[in-house]
C-alpha cells in the first residue's frame, strides 16, 4: 500500500512539474494575401491546438511600423541574406534595438 501511494504521488508531482513548464512562442511573420503564408499559419494552428506545445504568435506585416522593424531586426540578428515570409521564428531573439513597449504589444517578454 505505501508503494502504491508513493507511486501516485511521484506521477502527481511529475505532472505538475510538467504542466509547470511554460509553452515555448512560436512566432510567425506573415503578410496578407500570401499563400503561402496561409498555409503555413494554417498547419501551425492546427499543431497548436492537436499538441498544445506551444504558443502562436502572427505577427503581420505591412500593418505597423512595429511590426516591420522588428522583423528587419530579427533578420538583421539572424543573419539573413534576404528577407521573405513567412518567417517562423521559435524562441524569437529579442531584439535590443526595438523600444520594450514594442516588443510587449506583440507579447515578446524583455
Amino acid at each position: 500500500m505505501v508503494i502504491v501511494l508513493l507511486a501516485t504521488m511521484l506521477g502527481l508531482l511529475a505532472q505538475m512539474a510538467l504542466s509547470e513548464v511554460p509553452k515555448r512562442n512560436v512566432y510567425v511573420f506573415w503578410q496578407e494575401g500570401c499563400p503561402h503564408c496561409a498555409r503555413a499559419m494554417d498547419g501551425l494552428a492546427r499543431t497548436e491546438v492537436e499538441t498544445g506545445d506551444f504558443r502562436l504568435a502572427p505577427i503581420e506585416l505591412g500593418m505597423s511600423k512595429d511590426n516591420d522593424a522588428l522583423f528587419h531586426e530579427v533578420i538583421r540578428q539572424m543573419g539573413a541574406d534576404c528577407a521573405a515570409v513567412p518567417l517562423v521564428v521559435v524562441g524569437l531573439i529579442i531584439p535590443s534595438a526595438l523600444p520594450a513597449a514594442a516588443c510587449r504589444s506583440i507579447g515578446i517578454v524583455n
